[in-house]
């Protein structure tokens, strides 16, 4: 079973895949260069885990990498951010684990 993640106000953010926070992006344009991160927003984390969300999975169109990590690793590792789209936790990429599909 899927759910669609909607921050308050309601904008979609990703979709809850049995405990997996997963997201589709493009890298070039939605990955952080510096550091070379991925970011969730802070409400979308939360609204996560309360959902029953342990992982986050992040699936580059351009690529196909797909970027797997706990979300764990984004409170003991993450980094605050606000670079215009709100508060936001970064994960360095040297962090995930990634695979093409």
């Amino acid at each position: 079973m899927s759910r669609l993640l909607r921050l308050s106000d309601g904008r979609v953010v990703g979709e809850i895949v049995g405990h997996t926070l997963t997201k589709k992006a493009r890298g070039s344009r939605h990955m952080l260069r510096k550091p070379a991160a991925w970011c969730f927003d802070c409400e979308a984390l939360a609204r996560a885990e309360e959902l029953g969300a342990t992982r986050v999975e992040i699936r580059d169109i351009e690529t196909g990498r797909v970027y797997s990590a706990p979300i764990s690793l984004f409170h003991e590792r993450g980094i605050v951010v606000n670079r215009g789209y709100g508060r936001q936790l970064a994960a360095l990429v040297s962090d995930f684990k990634v695979c093409a599909v």
